[in-house]
């Protein structure tokens, strides 16, 4: 009988091992944002286009930024507006699911993923 129990204790242990979940690969995780910034209030006038594949971290100096535009609200990556240039200043943080034209001044624009 003990030997039943030790062997039905066993098959569990092996159900729970095969059971637990693996990581995803770095590459598997790969995300792209692209963003459109513009010098009018409403995403009109001249425009630019940063964007970023992959993981990381990406300050855009030197845009029109009076808006911009989000193509695709469906993504890991974070849209931080900094009102100085280099990425600093006061900022204003849009998570992955913004979508459309957001109507803020801004002076440069940081892409994380």
């Amino acid at each position: 009988m003990q030997l039943l129990s030790l062997f039905a204790l066993s098959s569990m242990g092996l159900l729970c091992v095969s059971a637990t979940p693996t990581a995803m690969k770095l590459t598997m995780r790969d995300e792209t944002i692209k963003v459109t910034t513009w010098s009018g209030n409403n995403c009109e006038g001249s425009s630019a286009n940063p964007s970023i594949t992959g993981s990381g971290e990406s300050c855009f100096n030197n845009l029109p930024g009076a808006s911009f535009n989000v193509p695709n609200g469906n993504n890991k990556c974070k849209i931080t507006t900094w009102s100085g240039n280099n990425c600093e200043g006061s900022s204003a943080v849009y998570a992955g699911d913004v979508q459309g034209c957001i109507g803020v001044p801004f002076g440069s624009v940081s892409l994380d993923c």
